[in-house]
C-alpha cells in the first residue's frame, strides 16, 4: 500500500471512532499519525525495512503494528472491525461546516440519512427542525452550510496546497535530469483556495521525469496524460499536474513558460 492509501485508512478509521463517540485521545492518535504520513517524503515500506517506524512522531506500538499489517496484507483487525459500521455518506457529513460527529450520530439514526443528499433534502422538508437541538433557524443554517460545502469541497485553501506543492516541487527538482521546478497556476497567482498543483519542470529527459514522478509516494493513479505532462491525485484527490519543458540555456523561454503555465486558460483566449 502507498503512504497515502494508508493515511486515509488511519483517517476513516478516526472519523468513524469519531462518530461512535469513541476515547478521543485514541481518534487523535489516528489523525497524527495520518497527518506524519502525509508529511513523509519516504514510502513507508522502506521505513519499516529499516525498522524505524517507530522514530516517527505519534508512532507508538499500536499504531507501527497497524501500519505494517497495512504494508503486509492491506488491511489491519480494526480497520476491518469498523470500517462498513458506519456508510461512507455518514462520514461526510461531519465535514459539512456546523455538523459535530455527534450530530452526524443524530441525523443519521433519526432520519435514516446515509448521504449528503439525503441530508440537504430532508432538511429542505423540513425533518430536521423537529430534532433535539435544531428549529428552523438552525435547519436553514444547515441547509446554507452544505450549500457552502458543495462549493469548498471542490477547493482547498491555498496554505494547505503550498506545503504538498513544495515538497514534490523539491522532490522532482532533484532528479538528476531536472534543471529547476516552478510551482505555477493558482499558487503562483496566490489565490485563496485552488482546485489543484501545477509544477513545470525543466528537464533534458521528459519521460524519465514524467515516469519517476508517477512513482513517487503519495501519487494516484494517473487521469491524464501526454508526452508532456500527466495529471494525477495526491492528498485529499487534490489532483496534481507535472508538466515539463526543455529549456536549456534559453532563460527568455523558460520566462515564457513559467509565465503561459500560470495564468488561467481565459487569459489568452
Amino acid at each position: 500500500m502507498t503512504n497515502t492509501e494508508i493515511a486515509s485508512r488511519f483517517t476513516r478509521i478516526a472519523d468513524i471512532l469519531e462518530i461512535q463517540g469513541e476515547n478521543p485521545f485514541k481518534i487523535k492518535a489516528y489523525r497524527n499519525a495520518s497527518a506524519t504520513i502525509l508529511d513523509l517524503e519516504e514510502p513507508l515500506s522502506a521505513l519499516n525495512e529499516r525498522g524505524v517506524l517507530a522514530e516517527l512522531p505519534g508512532f507508538g506500538e499500536a499504531i507501527v503494528g497497524k501500519t505494517q499489517d497495512f504494508l503486509s496484507t492491506g488491511t489491519t483487525a480494526l480497520y476491518e472491525r469498523v470500517k462498513d459500521t458506519v456508510p461512507d455518506g455518514v462520514v461526510r457529513m461531519a465535514s459539512i461546516p456546523g455538523l459535530s460527529p455527534k450530530t452526524v450520530k443524530l441525523l443519521w439514526e433519526s432520519l435514516s440519512v446515509t448521504t449528503i443528499d439525503e441530508l440537504e433534502q430532508a432538511a429542505r422538508d423540513g425533518k430536521v427542525r423537529v430534532l433535539p437541538g435544531f428549529g428552523a433557524a438552525k435547519e436553514t443554517k444547515l441547509i446554507e452550510n452544505i450549500e457552502r460545502w458543495r462549493r469548498l469541497s471542490e477547493t482547498v485553501p491555498l496554505y494547505v496546497a503550498l506545503p504538498l506543492a513544495e515538497r514534490f516541487q523539491r522532490t522532482i527538482c532533484a532528479f538528476p535530469e531536472v534543471r529547476r521546478v516552478e510551482i505555477c497556476g493558482e499558487i503562483r497567482r496566490g489565490c485563496d483556495t485552488v482546485r489543484g498543483i501545477y509544477l513545470l519542470a525543466d528537464t533534458t529527459n521528459a519521460p524519465q521525469t514524467l515516469s519517476s514522478a508517477q512513482a513517487l509516494p503519495g501519487m494516484g493513479a494517473v487521469a491524464e496524460s501526454s508526452s508532456a505532462h500527466f495529471v494525477a491525485p495526491i492528498e485529499n484527490g487534490l489532483p496534481l499536474t507535472v508538466a515539463t519543458y526543455d529549456a536549456g540555456l534559453r532563460w527568455s523561454a523558460w520566462g515564457f513558460a513559467v509565465h503561459a503555465a500560470t495564468g488561467p486558460a481565459s487569459f489568452y483566449d
